[in-house]
């Protein structure tokens, strides 16, 4: 079994791979609305800029509750 998480452009070309070994693949192919892990950042955003926001938006939503 094979697991892969790809962006959109790649999925064409994951799908052709996939035929030329095995034409006769199984394959499942979905939207992600989140990945996580080691590996998985956006390219050109820093990890502690994003948790930074995740956190403003967190206390902010927080606040709206909190009287």
């Amino acid at each position: 079994m094979l697991f892969v998480v790809v962006t959109l452009t790649q999925v064409a070309r994951v799908k052709r791979v996939a035929d030329h070994y095995d034409p006769q693949a199984f394959m499942i192919v979905m939207d992600a609305n989140e990945v996580m892990g080691r590996g998985f950042t956006l390219p050109g955003v820093k990890l502690e800029k994003m948790l930074r926001e995740r956190d403003k938006k967190e206390q902010a939503r927080r606040g709206q509750f909190d009287e």
